[in-house]
């Protein structure tokens, strides 16, 4: 738990803002040959050197935790209340994150578990039991803690991550002191293999907490609407109640359910050659190879899913809708490789941090213009005007090689760094000086292109 709060103080001046602090994103590092060393001879996770706070995905986005309408950035079982309540995310919101994660640590359970995958906001859960309640020997200083972090007043939360550290090193350093009794030096110990305890909860499957929710999902009708003769699952086309039913399921099975329908909507596809990647709480992202995928609409019965890729590996895919990823909480969409994709409406809204569209059918950047978009790529594209990059902020990568750009003039005073397009050194110099970011074009340094222009 020090580790943890020491990784948020050292973000410029202890501010953490990650949004998403939980246990699946702490991380062990191995110890030094630990990780090749014959099973008998490795050291015990105890002794694992850091843990470090990783998966800073939702770093970039600034605005409200509410997001749009009734989505949820972040991870409901360990979000702060006044995030549910429509406010700014900060330091001590994540605080309260890293709370959560030393209540489970020391109570073996939630400290909220009623929240669930389609918590909402506005949703107040009832205060905790006292850890101590849970477990007698967690040190009252400690459990005191851990109450504070939990507070529902920001305000009454510790002021940084880094006082956090220094109290939880202050107490480490008082539990090995002389004056320790028998019941204070158990104490100790569990601090030690804490991080070992962080890696059994990475592990643990449990229903609760539930994972972002950041699509609105119906929640499941009760059990008398559903027709008595109705499989779960039955064969054709999923409908409102298949996906529901998809959307219930553990991820495991979830990601089997989806995968086989898309088998069986899609002939020649086989659904073994969907892969993902899969947590215990969601399934994070699905990929599927679209030289044979047409139809995506399973995949609404991952209503938590992150990131979807649906590409060919040449030109032949035959993918021509987005539809059923409408109104879904993507953060990353690749669809390259689909050239009569032509069809980009769907996108309309959706915050995506990352989106490749290289070599489909797209003409215009208007449906796919998002304020949180960091890496856009649609090389090979029929794109023209680049206009709506303005609009785009947050924009660090563009490749538009191959496009038939009339004008670099929108890109002047932007945030790209990494450029990839057809330049020319004796007409672009100019513009390219005048994008205080940039540090790459067409994958080499921008002063050696400038170089070449005679503009250094």
């Amino acid at each position: 738990a020090r580790l943890a709060a020491a990784g948020g103080a050292a973000a410029p001046a202890g501010a953490l803002k990650h949004r998403d602090v939980k246990t699946s994103n702490l991380g062990l590092e191995a110890p030094a040959g630990g990780r090749y060393a014959p099973p008998a001879e490795r050291p015990p996770l105890g002794a694992v050197g850091r843990v470090k706070l990783i998966d800073f995905g939702l770093v970039a986005s600034s605005g409200p935790a509410a997001g749009d309408g009734p989505n949820l950035l972040g991870t409901p079982g360990y979000m702060a209340p006044e995030l549910f309540r429509g406010g700014p995310p900060g330091v001590r919101s994540d605080l309260f994150a890293l709370g959560c994660v030393l209540y489970e640590l020391c109570a073996g359970d939630h400290p909220f578990p009623g929240r669930g995958l389609r918590t909402r906001p506005g949703f107040d859960a009832p205060a905790p039991a006292l850890v101590r309640d849970f477990n007698p020997a967690v040190p009252p200083a400690l459990a005191a803690l851990v109450g504070r972090l939990l507070a529902d007043d920001p305000a009454a939360r510790p002021a940084s991550a880094r006082d956090v550290a220094r109290e939880l090193a202050e107490l480490e350093a008082g539990l090995a002191g002389p004056r320790t009794t028998r019941r204070w030096r158990t104490a100790a110990a569990g601090v030690a293999v804490m991080a070992a305890a962080i890696a059994l909860l990475v592990t643990r499957p449990r229903a609760d907490p539930a994972p972002s929710a950041v699509a609105p999902v119906a929640a499941a009708p009760p059990s008398d609407e559903w027709p008595a003769d109705r499989l779960p699952f039955p064969a054709g086309p999923p409908d409102d109640l298949w996906c529901r039913r998809a959307a219930d399921l553990p991820p495991k099975e979830q990601f089997r359910v989806v995968s086989q329908k898309l088998e069986e909507l899609n002939p020649g596809h086989d659904s073994r050659k969907s892969t993902g990647w899969i947590e215990p709480e969601t399934v994070i992202r699905i990929t599927v190879p679209s030289d044979v995928v047409r139809d995506l609409r399973p995949i609404r019965g991952m209503p938590d899913v992150k990131a979807v890729s649906v590409f060919a590996a040449t030109g032949t895919g035959r993918l021509t809708g987005l539809g059923p990823l409408a109104g879904l909480g993507l953060k990353s969409l690749d669809a390259h490789n689909n050239p009569d994709l032509r069809d980009f409406t769907p996108l309309r809204g959706l915050r995506l941090f990352h989106l490749n569209l290289s070599h489909t059918g797209l003409d215009s950047l208007a449906p796919v213009a998002g304020d949180l978009l960091k890496e856009l790529l649609i090389a090979g594209t029929a794109v023209r005007d680049l206009g709506p990059v303005r609009s785009m902020p947050r924009l660090q990568l563009l490749d538009c090689a191959g496009c038939p750009v009339a004008s670099f003039e929108p890109l002047a005073g932007s945030g790209v760094v990494d450029l990839r397009a057809d330049q020319r050194p004796d007409r672009d110099g100019p513009l390219l000086r005048r994008m205080p970011k940039l540090q790459k074009v067409n994958g080499r340094p921008v002063q050696d292109f400038l170089r070449n222009a005679g503009a250094v």
